[in-house]
C-alpha cells in the first residue's frame, strides 16, 4: 500500500464515521504534508454567485484565521482554479506576487511557491485546497496525488 493510499483510507474512514469536518480536514492536511509537503495549508469554500472565498480550514489560524472572507479578484490563478477547474502551480515569488494580494504575509511565512487544487463536485467548483512551501517546491508530478487526495473533499464543502 502506498502512502497516498494509506491516507485515503484514513480520510475515507473518518468521513464514513461522520467525524467533524475539522477532524477530516486535519487528516487531509496530514496527508498533504506527508505526501507532498507544505508550510501553509488552507481550504477555501467558493461561492460562485458572489465571487467570495471563505477560509474554512487553516494550519496557521493566527496568520490566516478560519472563516476569513475575501472577494476573489480576476487573475490568471483565479481563472485557472475557479473558472476552468485546473490545478495551479506558482513556482516562485514572482508567481506569488502576481497572484495574491497578501504576498507579503505569504513571504513572511517562508513560502514562495503554491499549489491550488480545485474541489469539484458534479462539475461545480466548490472551493480549493491550497498548499504553500519554499521556492520551486511544487511540480507537475505533485498534481496527480494532490487531485486524488482532494477528491475526498467533494462532499464536505
Amino acid at each position: 500500500m502506498t502512502l497516498v493510499e494509506d491516507h485515503l483510507i484514513k480520510i475515507q474512514n473518518s468521513i464514513e464515521f461522520k467525524e467533524k469536518s475539522k477532524d477530516v480536514f486535519f487528516l487531509l492536511e496530514k496527508a498533504f504534508q506527508e505526501t507532498i509537503g507544505h508550510k501553509l495549508f488552507t481550504i477555501l469554500k467558493f461561492e460562485k454567485n458572489t465571487f467570495m472565498l471563505e477560509r474554512i480550514y487553516t494550519n496557521k489560524p493566527k496568520e490566516y484565521p478560519t472563516y476569513g472572507m475575501k472577494i476573489l479578484k480576476k487573475s490568471f490563478w483565479q481563472k485557472c482554479v475557479f473558472e476552468d477547474g485546473y490545478t495551479y502551480i506558482g513556482y516562485n515569488s514572482d508567481d506569488i506576487k502576481s497572484s495574491f494580494p497578501d504576498y507579503k504575509l505569504i513571504f513572511k511565512l517562508g513560502c514562495e511557491s503554491v499549489m491550488n487544487i480545485p474541489i469539484i463536485q458534479n462539475n461545480i467548483i466548490k472551493g480549493s485546497v491550497n498548499i504553500l512551501h519554499k521556492k520551486n517546491w511544487y511540480n507537475i508530478d505533485h498534481i496527480k496525488p494532490a487531485k486524488i487526495i482532494t477528491s475526498l473533499m467533494n462532499d464536505l464543502i
